[in-house]
């Protein structure tokens, strides 16, 4: 998939507007629901995506269990960095979505497009 249409014009965007939408989906939900995010489940949210790679402990080859590689410290040291971004960044909303796989499309409604 060839992004350069997209790219921007310099190699660093100052001052973003950023949405998050923290999406979960079952298959087998018939509507979505859609919730604003205060700042403090926001923040809550960031810190647990920041480390749900991390800290998930792994089975290699179906058979050789991994325990996680997360630390108190490097624990510590992503909420410092997700707070960080929460405190420069330009949120423009804060969302979380609870849907289906044929509803997962939030911006359907015309209030939650992200070009109204």
């Amino acid at each position: 998939l060839d992004m350069t249409p997209l790219q921007p014009e310099q190699d660093v965007i100052v001052n973003p507007e950023v949405s998050l939408v923290f999406v979960k989906i079952e298959s087998q939900r018939d509507s979505a629901v859609v919730e604003d995010l205060k700042p403090a489940a926001t923040l809550f949210q960031l810190f647990l995506n920041a480390g749900e790679l991390i800290c998930r402990p792994r089975l290699f080859y179906g058979s050789l269990p991994v325990a996680s590689f997360d630390t108190m410290e490097r624990s510590r040291r992503r909420f410092n960095i997700v707070k960080d971004f929460l405190a420069t960044a330009r949120l423009r909303e804060t969302k979380s979505l609870f849907a289906g796989v044929n509803n997962a499309w939030i911006w359907d409604d015309k209030s939650l497009s992200p070009n109204a």
